[in-house]
């Protein structure tokens, strides 16, 4: 159970880097910007080509445990940095003086970031660019922010891995276990094209929020009995 969870993981991190639709691993920039069927094509194809390690052409269970398991090790890496980083005086420990010096440290970057998000925000909150927020711009922000908020919720419980779960064997249309670049690419461009409401070819900001509320909207029917799809 616990490697298909972290296969399934792993799988939903393919499709977030790959697929248009994703709510994570992009940032706001990334979720604002237009997208093409080719930008995509080609994001696939290059994450495709970093997970399918023995270049067999098809990605296994084994290969997505594989870079589940090297994204733990590179994060363990990252802690460990820190720890040296702050650890002024090389005793292998942190004290009282240098946890505080290092909490102020990230206390200045989050603030930095913490301002451009805010900038980021009201641009993303006054949709009509005048300058100005209205009530009716904030009304839609808030009713997204409780769907995302909902749908993170679920994700806890455990539902996000039996969605990526479904996802990967979806995409593996031969069910031989493992995802081909052209199953892959299958999948993610049939999610691309649903998305594309008036199909020209690119994907823009407005046209992945009704795709989001689309899905959030199927996923809310299967938690109460009315079926639905995760695409």
């Amino acid at each position: 159970m616990k490697t298909e969870f972290l296969v399934a993981a792993s799988m939903a991190t393919l499709f977030a880097a790959g697929g248009v639709l994703a709510d994570h691993h992009g940032g706001k920039d990334k979720r604002n910007a237009e997208m093409t069927r080719a930008d995509l094509t080609t994001r696939i194809e290059q994450r495709f080509a970093r997970l399918d390690t023995d270049s067999d052409g098809a990605i296994t269970q084994a290969e997505m445990k594989a870079m589940h398991e090297a994204r733990m090790e590179k994060r363990a890496e990252r802690r460990a940095a820190r720890m040296a980083k702050a650890d002024t005086d090389g005793n292998g420990a942190l004290s009282a003086g240098e946890w505080e010096a290092m909490v102020e440290a990230r206390a200045g970057k989050r603030a930095e970031k913490l301002t451009e998000r805010r900038i980021a925000a009201f641009a993303a909150l006054d949709r009509d660019n005048d300058g100005e927020i209205s009530q009716t711009e904030l009304s839609e922000r808030h009713a997204m922010h409780r769907e995302r908020s909902k749908a993170m919720h679920s994700e806890r419980h455990g539902q996000r891995g039996q969605r990526s779960m479904r996802m990967l064997e979806r995409a593996d249309a031969d069910k031989d276990g493992a995802v081909t670049l052209a199953e892959l690419q299958t999948s993610a461009l049939a999610r691309f094209d649903r998305a594309d409401a008036n199909s020209d070819g690119t994907v823009t900001p407005d046209e992945r929020r009704a795709a989001r509320k689309a899905r959030h909207d199927e996923r809310r029917a299967e938690r109460h009995g009315g079926g639905g799809s995760d695409n």
